[in-house]
C-alpha cells in the first residue's frame, strides 16, 4: 500500500458514518476505505479518519478540503505524512473550555486578533489555535480569565511545537487501521485485475461477474480533471500541457518535501528537496527566503511514476527560525538589532556578504571574526540601524546562497543564541576535524535526514552534536561511520554518552593539549590566505580628495606625508 494515497481526516464528528465520509470526497475520485479512530473514546469530542483514495493524485485533490466544513465541523485534510505544526509562539492553549464550545466557537472568539491557520479540540477541556503571526498570538492572550460560552477560560503561549496530526498509520502502531486499509487495498486491485480483459471485450456493458462495484458512490468526473495539477499552496488546480504542445517556459521549481518511510520505529526519514536559485546581474546567486516563492510543485511532473529519482532533490531548504528551539547563553548582546551569521567561507569576499545583508536593510557595523569552530569558514556579527530589519533577517535561521562561485549554507542567529539539544533529533559524533566543513558533515548524513546545524567546541575538545530538522533513523544515522575522510562514531544524544565520548577520544584529547609545531597547511589554506592577503593589501589603500585648507599636524612626526604640488608651506614663529 502507497501511503501517499492515504489522507488523514481530523475532527470529524462521533456520529458520521463511513459513506458519509466518502459521500464528502465524491468529487475527489474514488474511495476504497475509510477506517476511523479514537471513535470510543469518552474524553475527546470527535474522531479521526484514514480516507483511501484510488490513487496519489487524488489524494492531493482531497487536501484542498482542509479546513472546510463536514457536518458542523470545520475537518483537518491533509496526507498521513505530513508533518504539519502548530509552531510555538503562534499558537494559543485555550483550557477549561466548555463542552458547548465547538470551533467555530473558537474561531469567532479568537479571529478578531489575527489570522487564524487551524484551530483543533484534542480533548473536551483543551484547544489549540494557530496564528499566522506571532503577535497574533500574543494579543490574544487578552482573552485570559475571560468567558467564553459557560465558563471562564485560560489563554497561555504555547512554547513548543505541536503536531496538528493526532494519530499515526504506522502498522506497528496501529495494526487495525493499517490492516484494514491494506486488505481493501488488495481486494480492489484483485477486482481490478480481473475486471480488466472482461471490459475490454464489449463497450458500454455493464461490469463482469468478477467486478467489484465502487465502495461509495462518486460522480463521474471527466478525463481532462485527472490532467491537471493541484496545487496546495492556492488551493487550486493548472492544467497539464498536452503531448505535442510545448509548455511554457517557467522558472525553477520548489519541490515540496518528501518523507520515505522506513521500518524503524524511531520515525520517518525526512529527505529535503532542492533549493531554487535567481541569478542576479551581478553574477551573485541568492535567494530572499523572506519573500513568498513559487507553487510547490509547479512545473512538476506528478504523472510519470517511472521518472527516476534525481540526486538533486536530495538537497538542503531554508529553515525558519520557528521550527528551531533556542536558549539562552551568558553572553547578553549589548544590542537589540544585532544578527551573527555563521558558516561563512573564507573565500566569500567580505563585500559580497556586506552587500547581500544590506539589502535587508540600513547596517550600523560590521565585526568579522574567524570561526573558532572551523578553519575554513568565518563568522560576521552584523548590526541593523532598525531591529524590525533585524527581526526580518533573524526569520529565515538557515538559507543557501552562492557568492562569486562559491556555495554556502548561512546560519543568521542572534548574538545570544544557543540551540537546544532534543532526543530524536540530535546525534551525538565523536571526532569532527577543525578541517571538515558543514556541507561535508551534511553529505555524510544525508540519507538519514536534513541537517540543520552542527554545535562544536572552539578547540575541539568535546565531541560534537549535529542536529537535524525532523526525528531520524537511530539506526540508520549509526551507519555513518566516516566524515570527509576521518573515522567516526555516532551514538543518540544523551549527556552520559557526551561525557562518555569526550573523555575516551584520543584526538579530542591531543586537541586539547598545545602543539609544541604548527600543522602544515594544505593547498586549500595557502590559497586562502593569498587570498586575504590581496584583499587585505587592495582594501588598506586609502582614496582621499585633494583639500587645499589641509595642514600637516605635526610636521616633525609626519615628515612622510605627501604634499601637493606648488604648494609652499610656512612656518610662523612666535
Amino acid at each position: 500500500m502507497n501511503l501517499n494515497e492515504v489522507v488523514y481526516v481530523g475532527n470529524v464528528p462521533k456520529q458520521a458514518t463511513d459513506v458519509e465520509l466518502g459521500e464528502f470526497f465524491k468529487n475527489v475520485g474514488r474511495v476504497i476505505k475509510v477506517s476511523f479512530m479514537r471513535e470510543n473514546r469518552n474524553d475527546c469530542r470527535t474522531k479521526v479518519a484514514f480516507v483511501l483514495f484510488e490513487n496519489e493524485m487524488q489524494a492531493l485533490k482531497a487536501c484542498s478540503f482542509d479546513q472546510t466544513i463536514f457536518q458542523w465541523n470545520r475537518v483537518i485534510v491533509m496526507l498521513v505524512k505530513d508533518d504539519r505544526y502548530f509552531w510555538a509562539g503562534h499558537t494559543v492553549i485555550v483550557r477549561n473550555i466548555s463542552s458547548d464550545t465547538n470551533e467555530e466557537d473558537l474561531f469567532e472568539a479568537f479571529g478578531r486578533y489575527g489570522m487564524i491557520e487551524a484551530v483543533q479540540i484534542p480533548t473536551c477541556n483543551y484547544a489549540y489555535v494557530g496564528f499566522k503571526e506571532k503577535s497574533a498570538a500574543a494579543a490574544a492572550q487578552r482573552l485570559n480569565n475571560t468567558v467564553l460560552g459557560k465558563t471562564k477560560i485560560s489563554v497561555q503561549v504555547s512554547q513548543r511545537n505541536m503536531r496538528v496530526r493526532l494519530e499515526d498509520l504506522d502498522s506497528f502502531k496501529t495494526p487495525r487501521v493499517y490492516n484494514e486499509l491494506m486488505d481493501a487495498k488488495l481486494k480492489y486491485d484483485y477486482n481490478e485485475f480481473v475486471s480488466e480483459p472482461t471490459s475490454g471485450n464489449s463497450a458500454g456493458a455493464g461490469p463482469g461477474p468478477g467486478t467489484s462495484a465502487a465502495p461509495f458512490a462518486f460522480d463521474d468526473y471527466e478525463d481532462e480533471e485527472d490532467n491537471r495539477i493541484y496545487d496546495p499552496t492556492t488551493n487550486r488546480f493548472y492544467d497539464k500541457p498536452k503531448d505535442g504542445r510545448p509548455a511554457a517556459k517557467e522558472q525553477e521549481p520548489v519541490y515540496v518535501e518528501e518523507i520515505i518511510d522506513d521500518d524503524d520505529d524511531d520515525g520517518d526519514l525526512l529527505i529535503p528537496p532542492p533549493i531554487p536559485w535567481t541569478r542576479q546581474n551581478d553574477d551573485e546567486v541568492s535567494i530572499d527566503l523572506v519573500s513568498p516563492q513559487e507553487s510547490p510543485i509547479a512545473g512538476r511532473n506528478l504523472f510519470d511514476e517511472d521518472e527516476p529519482a534525481d540526486d538533486a532533490e536530495f538537497s538542503t531548504v531554508e529553515v525558519r527560525r520557528k521550527e528551531i528551539s533556542f536558549g539562552k547563553s551568558a553572553v547578553v548582546s549589548t544590542s537589540n538589532s544585532a544578527v551573527r551569521v555563521e558558516n561563512v567561507p573564507r573565500e566569500v569576499y567580505d563585500e559580497d556578504i556586506v552587500r547581500y545583508f544590506a539589502k535587508f536593510g540600513l547596517i550600523t557595523s560590521v565585526e568579522i571574526a574567524q570561526s573558532t569552530s572551523c578553519i575554513f569558514s568565518k563568522v560576521y556579527t552584523i548590526i541593523y540601524q532598525q531591529k524590525s530589519v533585524a527581526e526580518r533577517v533573524l526569520e529565515c535561521f538557515m538559507r543557501k546562497c552562492e557568492f562569486s562561485g562559491v556555495v554556502c549554507t548561512l546560519f543568521t542567529l542572534r548574538p545570544e543564541d544557543v540551540i537546544q539539544d532534543g532526543q530524536g533529533r540530535c546525534v551525538i559524533v565523536d571526532y569532527i576535524s577543525n578541517s571538515t566543513v558543514f556541507e561535508d558533515v551534511a553529505d555524510a548524513f544525508r540519507k538519514v535526514g536534513q541537517v540543520i546545524y552542527l554545535k562544536k567546541t572552539p578547540r575541539n575538545t568535546t565531541a560534537s552534536v549535529v542536529h537535524f530538522r525532523h526525528r531520524i533513523s537511530m539506526n540508520l544515522a549509526k551507519k555513518v561511520v566516516e566524515i570527509d575522510g576521518d573515522k567516526v562514531r555516532v551514538v543518540p544524544f544523551n549527556q552520559g554518552f557526551f561525557r562518555k565520548l569526550t573523555a575516551e577520544n584520543r584526538r579530542l584529547k591531543d586537541a586539547s593539549t598545545p602543539h609544541t609545531k604548527k600543522p602544515l597547511k594544505n593547498v586549500r589554506m595557502v590559497d586562502i590566505e593569498m587570498k586575504e592577503e590581496q584583499e587585505r593589501n587592495k582594501y588598506m589603500i586609502l582614496k582621499t580628495v585633494y583639500n587645499p585648507n589641509y595642514r600637516n599636524p605635526d610636521p616633525k612626526n609626519l615628515s612622510n606625508e605627501a604634499m601637493p604640488k606648488h604648494l609652499i608651506l610656512r612656518f610662523v614663529l612666535y
